[in-house]
């Protein structure tokens, strides 16, 4: 690579980690244009690499596994402390749609990985009981870093404890929910990549967190008060 093209996307990678660090309300935008450099490196794809040699992955990879999921409408009308119907209320509170499933051009395990871990965003953030603020993006962001070994994920990182640097009054929480995030990656038995979540949409998301070994690690969330978030308030 020319050294003009490299100071070219580590300028425009450079951007988009102070445009997500001081305006976190439209992340997306600002992400894409850190993440688009990061996400394609060599050392991003060695590192899904390396997940796709751990035991935890190998039979979803093996599957592809990549299910229809049901319709909004459908998600709706399930049992009302289900994962299909908490997760289709947080999308619709947070104006949110599910991602598309995957496509993928080369087939390549690594990418397959990717792509899984990108779709089932959400799932984590309902069975880690995180509010779709800073904060909350702050622990899924660490887990990822730590358990994945994900370069995009701890650039993602980076940006909310600047984010921190720049609000001070979020300061303190966001470190707590980095040192959360750090925690679930080191304790939590089960790879979340590696969960079947299309295959129980109507098990309720308490049942879930004590499936996956979850709920006595929530006991310690610096978001606590937002655990019940998404589940009908006769459940809460």
């Amino acid at each position: 690579m020319a050294i003009k093209e490299f100071r070219a996307i580590a300028l425009d990678a450079a951007v988009g980690f102070l445009q997500t660090a001081k305006d976190p309300d439209h992340t997306t935008n600002h992400l894409f244009r850190m993440l688009k450099h990061i996400d394609s490196s060599e050392l991003s794809q060695r590192g899904f690499m390396d997940l796709a040699r751990e035991s935890d992955h190998q039979l979803i990879l093996k599957d592809r596994y990549d299910p229809t999921w049901p319709s909004p409408a459908e998600r709706r009308s399930a049992p009302p402390a289900s994962l299909a119907a908490c997760l289709q209320r947080r999308l619709d509170a947070e104006h949110l749609e599910e991602l598309p499933p995957s496509v993928s051009e080369t087939n390549e395990d690594w990418e397959y990985l990717a792509n899984r871990l990108r779709r089932t965003h959400d799932f984590h953030h309902l069975v880690f009981g995180l509010p779709d603020t800073v904060a909350g993006e702050a622990v899924a962001s660490a887990y990822y870093a730590c358990r994945y070994r994900s370069p995009g994920a701890l650039a993602v990182m980076t940006t909310w404890i600047a984010h921190g640097l720049i609000q001070p009054s979020e300061n303190q929480l966001i470190w707590r929910c980095v040192e959360f995030g750090i925690q679930l990656a080191h304790e939590l038995q089960v790879s979340l990549l590696s969960v079947r979540w299309e295959e129980k949409w109507d098990q309720s998301l308490i049942a879930w967190r004590e499936q996956l070994g979850v709920s006595r690690l929530l006991e310690r969330s610096p978001l606590a008060e937002h655990q019940s978030q998404w589940m009908p308030v006769q459940s809460a």
